[in-house]
């Protein structure tokens, strides 16, 4: 029976041990990775790159405010971002008028809450 409790607690350390070595890398190191490939710009410049066409796709963060937008196809994408203008209600019809495709994520809010979990109980 002692056997068996120590066994669930051996087995529940490991899979929290997982999980958090699981977000380490999640947040921590794979961001950095893909981060070196992606070049920040001022608005104006994305603003200027949709109007002479060059702007294939857009993503706004909507906990962020943060635009990533790709230039290019194939080998020659080019990922940037840049911070969303606030009020600029002319921004979803110039990328319809352009064939922009474009799109917004919103974050998701159990992520912070699990963290938030794992580091007051962990």
């Amino acid at each position: 029976m002692d056997n068996d409790n120590r066994r669930r607690r051996s087995m529940l350390l490991y899979v929290l041990l997982a999980i958090v070595v699981y977000l380490v890398i999640n947040q921590g190191l794979l961001p950095n990775v893909t981060k070196s490939q992606v070049q920040d710009v001022s608005y104006s410049q994305f603003l200027s790159d949709v109007k002479d066409g060059k702007v294939k796709k857009v993503d706004l963060n909507e906990g962020t405010k943060v635009i990533r937008f790709t230039e290019g196809e194939g080998d020659s994408e080019k990922i940037y971002t840049t911070k969303a203008f606030p009020h600029d209600v002319d921004l979803v019809k110039t990328l319809q008028d352009k064939g922009v495709d474009f799109s917004a994520t919103i974050p998701d809010p159990t992520a912070n809450l699990w963290m938030s979990i794992l580091i007051e109980f962990g």
